[in-house]
């Protein structure tokens, strides 16, 4: 089954991407952007909300009439929002083209708030004209509900956001009391969600127990806002013993693959797969998060800083990988980077060393790097503090040795090669570098990894109750130093 609007050409755009009912466009908006925004950016927040889609493609809309004549496959809106005008790709005849409208801001949410047990499964959600959060108001909605499952669905072509199952906006809950509440245990498994323009799967706390688990996320974040800080292949905030596994996040420009927003704590991520994507913030961001969390058995491919943004004025250099953000206790073991060019493939940092999180600011300590594998990563690691953390058995690329290390504080920064880094820091005592080559293919999931050289002596990690210690770093064994596996994640094959 599938489940979509079928409009009338002439409909209602009357609403902007205000997030509000009403239209106009909201200034919460703007002031959520690192700075003023740029001018690119408030043409985005301007435009309608609404999709006009050629055969099942949506065109671009654009903010001026003019910009119809320079360019086709592009749709402009007049005021007040009740006639279309288009430019079809190549000029093709609109008598020959199946046009369809969106005119609804949800396709599946309870009309009343917080219903809960529902089970949604086996079907596509496609075309809807939900507005940029916050609020989170997706496509597919639980509208403040527990104990959802969404499996076995397609879910394409949201304005905003696929799937929301928290509590639609921080202003509904108090933090302290969010693990006293029992929401959220929601299960999402096995959905192909693709072609979102903010983010596929949001939830804003009520969040507690979830289990996200075999999902394939693709191209997200077509709207290049990602200074509106609630873009991601999933976002959530803080949540309590959630589990993500098994899920492909590939081909995401303009947000990061997964980000967990403050505050979460007990969120095992493991055998994911995080592959093309381009963003400010890294594949995966954690937020000043000051309880533990395991990062796990994950495989990294291809990961850059977004080059094509509307603004210069972020200060660090993008193209992370893995982005710790100005928390604490958080496990990074036995997974594998490979290509990681533009930026430190691990970041952990202190970017916001005064904001106050739960009384306190971010103290960057108790972190552990263990067991891993980075090749083509010409910028390794990145700590802000030595103390208290531990970094260790991992395996680097001999090619990427020159000044692939920092120390950020105490400043200036030490930048450092492997020899410097456990000479004067002692980290990385039984870690080694050797001749890597990898490859990997997003599609097939099929990983190669061949090591010319010694493998580390690897540690071993309590966290993953790892009493010896593991035969060899990263996610699967090098046997005789190699290792030929297809990854398994995503979605069953053939489905």
């Amino acid at each position: 089954m599938i489940l979509h609007r079928h409009p009338p050409l002439l409909c209602d755009f009357t609403r902007a991407q205000s997030s509000t009912l009403h239209g106009g466009c909201q200034s919460s908006r703007v002031r959520l952007c690192a700075t003023q925004p740029t001018q690119p950016e408030t043409t985005v927040f301007m435009l309608r909300r609404g999709l006009l889609l050629a055969d099942g493609v949506p065109l671009k809309q654009v903010f001026y009439p003019r910009e119809l004549a320079s360019s086709d496959g592009t749709y402009w809106v007049e005021d007040p929002g009740l006639r279309l005008h288009f430019q079809l790709p190549d000029d093709v005849d609109p008598s020959s083209v199946t046009l369809e409208v969106t005119t609804q801001e949800q396709i599946l949410a309870p009309v009343a708030g917080k219903l809960s047990y529902i089970r949604v499964s086996g079907l596509c959600f496609e075309q809807c004209a939900d507005g940029f959060p916050i609020p989170q108001r997706a496509m597919v909605s639980a509208a403040r509900g527990h104990h959802w499952i969404i499996e076995d669905c397609a879910m394409r072509w949201a304005n905003a956001c696929a799937i929301d199952l928290g509590n639609e906006s921080w202003h509904r809950w108090s933090p302290t009391a969010r693990r006293a509440r029992g929401g959220g245990r929601h299960i999402v498994r096995r959905n192909h969600i693709h072609d979102i323009g903010i983010c596929d799967i949001a939830a804003a706390g009520n969040n507690a127990g979830a289990l996200i688990e075999d999902n394939t996320v693709e191209r997200v974040g077509f709207h290049n806002v990602e200074r509106l800080w609630e873009n991601g292949g999933l976002k959530f905030h803080v949540c309590d013993s959630g589990l993500f596994r098994r899920n492909i996040f590939r081909h995401i420009d303009h947000a990061p693959g997964l980000w967990l927003d403050v505050m979460n704590v007990n969120c095992p991520i493991t055998e994911n797969v995080f592959a093309d994507v381009n963003s400010i913030k890294g594949a995966l961001y954690l937020e000043m998060c000051q309880g533990l969390n395991v990062l796990d058995h994950n495989v990294f491919w291809d990961i850059r800083g977004d080059t094509n943004r509307p603004w210069s004025d972020i200060f660090q250099k993008p193209g992370f990988a893995v982005n710790i953000d100005s928390g604490e206790n958080c496990v990074f073991a036995h997974n594998l980077l490979i290509d990681v060019p533009d930026s430190y493939a691990l970041w952990f940092n202190l970017d916001q060393k005064e904001r106050l999180m739960a009384g306190r600011v971010g103290l960057r300590r108790r972190h552990k790097i263990l067991n891993n594998i980075l090749v083509g990563c010409p910028e390794r690691v990145l700590l802000s503090r030595t103390r208290e953390n531990q970094c260790d058995g991992n395996l680097y690329d001999a090619a990427d040795d020159f000044a692939s290390f920092c120390i950020e504080y105490p400043e200036p920064a030490a930048i450092l090669h492997l020899e410097g880094w456990r000479d004067y820091y002692g980290f990385d005592q039984h870690g080694t570098q050797a001749t890597l080559t990898a490859r990997f293919d997003p599609e097939t999931l099929e990983l190669a990894v061949d090591v010319e050289g010694d493998l580390p002596t690897c540690v071993p990690v309590p966290e993953l109750h790892e009493e010896q210690m593991a035969a060899s770093p990263g996610p699967y064994a090098l046997d005789d130093g190699s290792c030929r596996v297809t990854v398994r994640a995503g979605l069953p094959k053939g489905d």
